[in-house]
């Protein structure tokens, strides 16, 4: 049986015990981003800030250590105009970003791709030793994207995790309201 929850950006913030959830995620413009937790995953809305419309963290329920590797699921109602529409405009932009506010020496390299619904989507990695070592999927949609990330330290904490981002991705729906 799968269930359906609902987090608001504005709700206040809990954790479920998803057991194999569809979860549904509802921006302040209309967009609701759907997918489906892997089993036995926790899912954790969290706090939005400036820059995203939502976000939320996915995570095994046995972890205990704030350092160990997650996933997170945000919707960006927006693009940076100075970068391509693209996979790769968004991996860049991201990686202005991130050198931008967090670190200078973060790396990015294309590191694979696989087959969804929404096409061939790549799979970039971001790495530094102050930064740690992430994994970008991106799924564009008509006004946004769906930004998913696996951050760990290292991709020996990252890599038994892949097939759970690949699952996780390929699950997502995007439903945009387009105004005109």
């Amino acid at each position: 049986m799968k269930r359906r929850i609902y987090l608001v950006a504005s709700v206040v913030w809990m954790t479920f015990m998803g057991a194999c959830s569809t979860v549904s995620l509802h921006d302040y413009h209309g967009a609701t981003i759907r997918f489906n937790t892997p089993c036995g995953w926790i899912v954790q809305p969290l706090k939005p800030g400036p820059g995203f419309e939502h976000m939320c963290l996915l995570s095994p329920k046995n972890q205990t250590q704030r350092n160990d590797p997650g996933i997170t699921v945000d919707y960006y109602g927006r693009f940076d105009p100075r970068f391509p529409h693209t996979q790769e405009g968004l991996a860049q932009s991201y990686l202005k970003g991130t050198h931008d506010i967090m670190d200078p020496n973060v790396r990015l390299e294309s590191v694979g791709s696989f087959e969804t619904r929404h096409g061939r989507l790549n799979i970039y990695r971001y790495q530094s030793d102050y930064f740690g070592d992430h994994l970008v999927v991106l799924i564009l949609g008509a006004r946004g994207y769906v930004h998913l990330e696996l951050w760990a330290r290292s991709r020996d904490q990252w890599e038994p995790f892949l097939p759970a981002l690949e699952a996780l991705t390929r699950s997502v729906s995007i439903e945009e309201k387009i105004y005109r």
